[in-house]
């Protein structure tokens, strides 16, 4: 069974697509990954300089403190839920934490201060230990340097890849299964006329070697071998005649 051609060209494709899927599946995995972290990078940098432009046009006009005591107290949109997953802060050159978005305050919490001086963007542990990305970029003002911290959840962009990783796993034996079986009957398909072939030649002995295997119709693949069987019955009936001669 294991000398079969079909059963080697199913196996083979198999392989060649099992690894061909994976690849791909693991190529579109990162990129979607790549993608979505991209774009929270770009939504938390935009944060963080909406939130510095606002201080220096405050600043400009004397109220900076008045300015920062408002953003503490802010109480509107995503920033003002506890623990909502959206976060800011605003950290002093000697890492005192001056200004916290309600979200954090609400819960008594805050971003990781560690991180202040570093104008990157991370990957950290956040308020209720839920992984957050972490932007930080330092300003200078009057009160001093200081530093703009926001941070997004990874949650939903987790359970975004989660929900590809489920899909995949999902999709897959099923295209496994359906190609496996499509390759296995094209193949039978594509052997049929080798089968056909076959069966002709079998039928010829010496009683009828004056029978040939049709070329006309054969695939092109089996051509030169008709056409040789063919040259050989010949051969084979004119010494058979020259012996019974």
């Amino acid at each position: 069974m294991f000398n079969s051609i079909k059963l080697k060209l199913v196996v083979l494709f198999l392989v060649v697509f099992s690894l061909f899927f994976a690849g791909l599946e693991i190529f579109i995995y990162y990129k979607l990954e790549e993608v979505t972290i991209h774009l929270a990078d770009e939504h938390l940098k935009s944060e963080v300089d909406t939130l510095a432009n606002l201080m220096a046009i405050e600043e400009a006009q004397g109220q900076l403190e008045t300015e920062l005591a408002e953003l503490a107290a802010a109480v509107t949109g995503v920033y003002s839920e506890k623990f909502s997953g959206h976060y800011y802060q605003i950290v002093s050159a000697d890492g005192e934490v001056l200004v916290r978005s309600p979200s954090l305050w609400l819960g008594d919490a805050t971003l990781p201060v560690e991180h202040a001086l570093e104008t990157e963007f991370l990957t950290v542990t956040g308020p209720g230990g839920v992984p957050i990305r972490l932007y930080s970029k330092s300003f200078d003002f009057s009160l001093g340097r200081l530093t703009f911290q926001a941070g997004d959840t990874l949650e939903d962009i987790h359970s975004l890849l989660g929900s590809f990783r489920k899909t995949v796993l999902f999709i897959f034996p099923l295209v496994f299964i359906a190609c496996g079986l499509g390759v296995f009957f094209m193949t039978g398909w594509a052997l049929r006329s080798l089968k056909s072939f076959t069966a002709k030649a079998g039928q010829i002995t010496e009683e009828n070697l004056s029978e040939r295997v049709e070329e006309r119709g054969v695939v092109t693949e089996l051509k030169p071998l008709a056409a040789s069987f063919n040259t050989m019955l010949g051969r084979l009936e004119e010494s058979f005649s020259r012996q019974k001669q």
